[in-house]
C-alpha cells in the first residue's frame, strides 16, 4: 500500500515520485502515479522525473485542469 504524505491545499506540484512511483521502467508505477493525480488541487501540476521511464498497466484520468509535466 502506498501512503501518500499529507495533502497540502498550497502545494499546486506534486511529484509522482513523492507517491512511490520509480519510473526505472520495470516497476508498475500506475497506482503511485493514480495517487499522484487524486491528490492534485484543481490546476495543480503533476510531474514526472526527467529522464525516467513510468510503467503505466492501467487507463489514468487526470482531473480537469491537472497539467502533466516531463521530459
Amino acid at each position: 500500500a502506498i501512503s501518500p504524505p499529507p495533502r497540502d491545499a498550497a502545494a499546486a506540484t506534486r511529484s509522482v515520485t513523492t507517491y512511490g512511483a520509480k519510473c526505472d521502467g520495470k516497476k508498475d508505477d500506475t497506482a503511485a502515479i493514480r495517487a499522484a493525480l487524486n491528490a492534485a488541487q484543481p490546476g495543480g501540476t503533476i510531474t514526472f522525473p526527467a529522464g525516467k521511464t513510468c510503467k503505466i498497466t492501467d487507463e489514468l484520468r487526470p482531473k480537469a485542469g491537472t497539467t502533466l509535466q516531463g521530459s
